[in-house]
């Protein structure tokens, strides 16, 4: 990295209890999925607690429905380290689906939104959302998330593999273990995919490189106690 690279500096505060069960039961209030993170806040400040910075790494318009930004966000409340290292991710490449406590799953949106689904009376593969309208279903070693307008998105150990549209236009996530290895858009009604995404990876497991639509940005880290901390980004041409 040079002088030219962007360089991204690093605070720390915890989010409270309190704003970790806010944030939690927050749930979607529109039927169609959003790939926006745009937490509500006041400047940078979220109204959830901590602070945030959001970055725009390139924009996909594969289709109609799959038109949307990819963003890197520096968020000091996030407690969980991820392809970015300690408190960077990219929500939309970051989506998960886990067990908080029996009976519950907290679904983390490609738009960095969470809500809770709870599971259904009498159906131990079913749950649904709060305000219902999304269900969930458990098949084989997966779960498929839908809803009433045809969206469906599959998740396996955990991570977003699949993002189905009403058209049936598929959104895939190739994931080798721990890491996620590209994004491509796949229409059966055109015959073809279309890569969109690549990944590499560095010695301490971090994304190092990204190429989206051919421009490549690549990232580098320090190492901060046991912590990897995102410390430069070089854009494409940079």
């Amino acid at each position: 990295m040079n002088s030219r690279c962007q360089k991204l500096s690093a605070l720390r505060s915890p989010l409270s209890a309190l704003a970790v069960l806010i944030l939690i039961v927050s749930g979607l209030q529109a039927a169609a999925p959003s790939w926006i993170y745009a937490p509500p806040a006041a400047a940078r400040v979220q109204f959830s607690g901590g602070w945030a910075a959001t970055y725009n790494l390139g924009h996909v318009s594969a289709s109609p429905e799959f038109d949307f930004p990819f963003q890197l966000v520096y968020f000091t409340g996030r407690d969980q380290d991820g392809l970015f290292g300690s408190q960077w991710f990219c929500p939309q490449l970051e989506s998960s689906l886990v067990p908080v406590t029996k009976g519950y799953l907290l679904w983390t949106m490609p738009s960095g939104q969470r809500t809770l689904l709870e599971q259904a009376k009498g159906g131990q593969r079913e749950f649904r959302s709060q305000d219902r309208l999304w269900r969930a279903e458990i098949s084989k070693s997966r779960f498929e998330i839908s809803n009433q307008d045809g969206w469906q998105f599959q998740y396996a150990k955990g991570r977003l593999v699949a993002v189905t549209s009403p058209t049936h236009r598929i959104l895939e996530f190739e994931w080798n273990k721990r890491q996620l290895l590209g994004a491509r858009l796949r229409d059966s009604a055109a015959g073809g995919h279309l890569l969109l995404l690549h990944l590499v990876y560095g010695e301490n497991e971090r994304v190092s490189g990204l190429k989206l639509h051919g421009q490549a940005h690549k990232f580098a880290y320090l190492k901060d106690g046991t912590a990897d901390r995102l410390s430069a980004w070089a854009p494409p041409g940079r």
